[in-house]
């Protein structure tokens, strides 16, 4: 009986020494063939920051959720009021520019761009970071700017003495403000953590 357990100790001892050896070569073996590039490559492109999605923004470590959702919401009414906008300038303007030959229907373009500028200009952006809010207020003063333009093109006699180059150039001018801030709106507002896809 000893001798036969003893026997078998020494069996189990060799079996798991076997085992143990095998295990240690396979593991060395396959090491050989690992692409170390692909192991790199994932430590390249790992972020240095923790990221948390939410339900319709995503937020960076360090990043106020809470600035994100306002943000959001702000970008959310301003694009309501801006369809609302085009619905009553494209009745009357094909293209979406002042029809400047045109009383009445320069009148409902002027019209519909002033009520634009008013509604959007008081979307309320209280406690927000500095730099959305700095973007915000030039953007809304790109809009106030042309639409003060536009109301004092109302009386034709101007637009007349003005001349149709002169129109299309500050038209361009104006244009070209507007949608300068407006990329440094949704500029920021990614960096917030906004996703702006939808509102470019």
């Amino acid at each position: 009986m000893r001798d036969n357990g003893f026997t078998m100790k020494i069996k189990s001892i060799l079996s798991i020494a076997a085992f143990s050896t095998a295990f240690i070569i396979s593991a060395a073996f396959a090491a050989l063939f690992v692409d170390k590039s692909e192991i790199e490559t994932v430590f390249v492109i790992t972020p240095s920051y923790n990221t948390k999605a939410t339900s319709c923004f995503g937020r960076a470590k360090g990043l106020s959720s809470a600035n994100a959702a306002s943000i959001n919401h702000i970008l959310q009414t301003d694009d309501a009021n801006g369809w609302t906008r085009y619905a009553k300038t494209s009745s009357v303007s094909f293209d979406n520019k002042p029809p400047f030959a045109k009383d009445s229907s320069f009148d409902v373009f002027a019209d519909a761009t002033a009520r634009y500028a008013e509604q959007s200009g008081k979307i309320e952006i209280a406690g927000l970071s500095p730099e959305f809010t700095s973007a915000w207020r030039t953007h809304m003063k790109a809009w106030r700017d042309y639409s003060d333009f536009l109301e004092a093109m109302k009386i034709s006699s101007v637009r007349l003495e003005l001349g149709a180059d002169a129109l299309l150039k500050f038209e361009r001018e104006y244009d070209d403000e507007i949608s300068r801030s407006w990329r440094e709106v949704l500029r920021v507002a990614d960096q917030s953590g906004v996703n702006t896809q939808k509102y470019r």
